[in-house]
């Protein structure tokens, strides 16, 4: 009996025991609650004071994807969203991804340990697709699947740390503990990225109050990753509830100069893009077709033409057509399918309004264009915006300069044989230097008006000549046995394959070689010459300019080398290729005046009495 009386005893003082400890368990989650409520009360009071509509961090948001995707197209433009591409770290489910490649048709790669093909597509189905419009739902409710998802989205369920290399846009919302690595990475390579920071975690150090040493508060944080690079890195805010701010960056992967002389050499000199800020402010073009308001004046330009002036225009599907200059610029419905293109404007020049940029007056094409009264390659193109140049290498592989003088340009460039896409963004009184080769496209931002030119120079001698050879091989294959056939002599048909070159791609390699003659002769026969370079001199930081010498030498020697392969013709002058169809223009006195012009120029590359000195010579060579 004692034993059971105890028993019981135990079990009474066992059930107190856990009732005291539930109710004190209770008082302290009453206790937390009430404090909890008081610390939402406070702050939403704070923001009622302070203006701020928000249901506080850990509200859900339905409306957050699309309002960055929104925001992303308006900050980057869709245009470069589709060729730069994506990448979405710590994307979750996918929702972002989904969203730019179902509906706006752009290359996304999903980062993130968890992320699936699966999950994403469940996502759009299920949560995204009811709240898109009805042309981009139809399709996916019939198949039951994205087929742009598909083509155009990979997922790479890996954490942001173990990537390689990365050259796309880098987007983070709500990335957590990849929000830092987003931005340390994106400023190590010149990156752009928009990243919408949550939680703080306490893994970094440096993420704590030096005082209190409490962790940073959402606002603190968001401080400290934008002083990273408060010049380069921008805040923003979007629109839905909770933690909204965006940081961001717009990278520009290409050189920004002020130094214009010392910076085109070296973008000439390493065939590289090159954006010149604010150069062709002093352009009396840039003063008097330009409004109080910044925006390119079509009036002020109508005034200064002929009536009869008259240019090609573009339209989007490529389809070229004449049109009056000033017909064009009265236009009041001016539509973006619409691109006055390639209009020939030497007058420009001529009256003053324009010049060539500084840094670009080495110009061994033009130079001989005008001596021998053939038309160059200076340009205007005028377009609304939303109008555009599809991608497209220059001609020759020569380089090219634009000058922006109203309104804003977005380029991507390419380089030869590369992947990895460039953007510029052109604004007013700008020049872009376009590389020989490089594959580029042009939007315009807002209606715009700029000055072009095509050029050459001892830089880009090697790749023209590389281009004229690879010309004349199609044109071998396109004129065949039959025409060849038909010519008299075998001096007959080596003229016609030049003859065709030339009205081909505008020059043959005849002319090649009288504009390099036309140049070396200019140059060294001036007793004055050495002045040429007085204002361009090497510094211990610039690039070894030695292979100029050689390059155009190993020209030259080819040139020689393959004499009688492609045999060339130059007229009694040696300044041009004579066009004439008569037996003359393909004579032995033609041939053997190519013959001297080539030697001729070879023995002003190795005679030393030519050569005031080996730097000097250089400088002669490039301007």
């Amino acid at each position: 009996n004692l034993i059971i009386s105890l028993k019981i005893y135990v079990s009474i003082l066992l059930e107190k025991e856990n009732q005291r400890v539930m109710e004190s368990n209770e008082s302290r989650e009453a206790a937390k609650a009430a404090r909890k409520a008081r610390r939402k009360l406070a702050k939403q009071k704070r923001q009622e004071l302070e203006g701020v509509k928000t249901r506080g961090h850990g509200a859900r948001s339905e409306r957050r994807g699309s309002v960055f995707v929104r925001w992303l197209l308006e900050t980057y433009g869709i245009d470069r969203l589709r060729v730069e591409g994506v990448v979405d770290v710590a994307g979750g489910r996918g929702e972002i991804s989904a969203r730019l490649a179902h509906c706006h048709q752009i290359p996304c790669v999903l980062m993130d340990p968890r992320a699936t093909m699966e999950s994403m597509e469940d996502t759009l189905i299920r949560r995204v697709a009811r709240h898109l419009p009805q042309k981009f739902r139809q399709d996916l409710e019939r198949a039951g699947y994205s087929e742009r998802l598909r083509r155009l989205v990979r997922v790479q369920a890996t954490e942001f740390q173990d990537v390689g290399n990365i050259n796309s846009i880098l987007i983070g919302m709500h990335a957590d503990g990849a929000t830092e690595a987003i931005v340390d990475y994106a400023l190590a390579h010149n990156l752009s990225f928009a990243i919408v920071p949550c939680c703080v975690f306490a893994k970094n150090k440096n993420l704590f109050e030096p005082d209190t040493k409490k962790l940073l508060s959402y606002e603190s944080f968001c401080d400290y990753l934008q002083n990273k690079a408060p010049d380069t890195i921008r805040r923003s805010v979007l629109d839905f509830d909770g933690r909204n701010i965006v940081l961001y960056a717009v990278s520009t992967s290409y050189r920004l100069c002020d130094n214009h002389i010392t910076m085109a050499r070296r973008a000439m000199l390493k065939n590289q893009p090159l954006l010149m800020r604010n150069v062709v402010s002093d352009w009396y073009a840039c003063k008097h077709w330009v409004s109080k308001t910044g925006d390119f004046d079509r009036q002020a330009l109508t005034a200064c033409l002929d009536q009869d002036e008259s240019a090609p225009q573009l339209s989007q599907d490529g389809d070229r057509s004449s049109i009056l200059v000033i017909d064009y610029l009265a236009d009041k419905n001016w539509p973006p399918s619409t691109y006055l293109k390639d209009w020939h404007v030497p007058h420009f020049y001529r009256n003053g309004w324009c010049t060539t940029p500084k840094g670009f007056e080495s110009d061994w094409l033009g130079t001989w264009l005008h001596f021998v009264g053939y038309e160059d390659f200076d340009f205007c193109y005028i377009g609304p915006k939303g109008s555009r140049t599809s991608e497209h290498a220059d001609v020759l592989s020569t380089y090219s300069w634009s000058a922006n003088i109203a309104g804003r340009k977005h380029w991507w460039l390419q380089p030869p044989n590369g992947t990895t896409h460039i953007f510029i963004d052109q604004g007013p009184r700008d020049v872009v230097f376009v590389p020989s080769d490089w594959i580029h496209s042009v939007s315009n931002i807002e209606d715009t008006c700029s000055i072009n030119r095509n050029w050459f120079n001892a830089c880009a001698i090697r790749r023209v000549y590389a281009h004229l050879l690879d010309r004349r091989k199609e044109v071998l294959l396109a004129l065949g046995d039959d025409c060849r056939s038909r010519a008299r002599s075998q001096q007959e048909w080596l003229w016609t394959v030049e003859n065709v070159l030339r009205l081909d791609a505008r020059l043959s390699i005849s002319d090649l070689l009288a504009i390099i003659y036309h140049h070396l002769v200019r140059l060294f026969s001036s007793s004055s010459s050495s002045l040429l370079f007085s204002d361009h001199i090497k510094t211990k930081d610039e690039e070894d300019d030695s292979f100029l010498l050689p390059e155009l030498s190993a020209v030259l020697a080819d040139l020689e080398r393959c004499f009688d392969e492609h045999t060339l013709f130059l007229d009694s002058d040696l300044t041009r290729f004579p066009t004439d169809d008569n037996p003359d223009s393909w004579s032995k006195n033609a041939q053997v005046n190519a013959l001297t012009a080539i030697r001729t120029c070879r023995n002003y590359l190795k005679d030393s009495d030519h050569i005031p000195s080996y730097r000097e010579h250089l400088r002669l060579i490039l301007y």
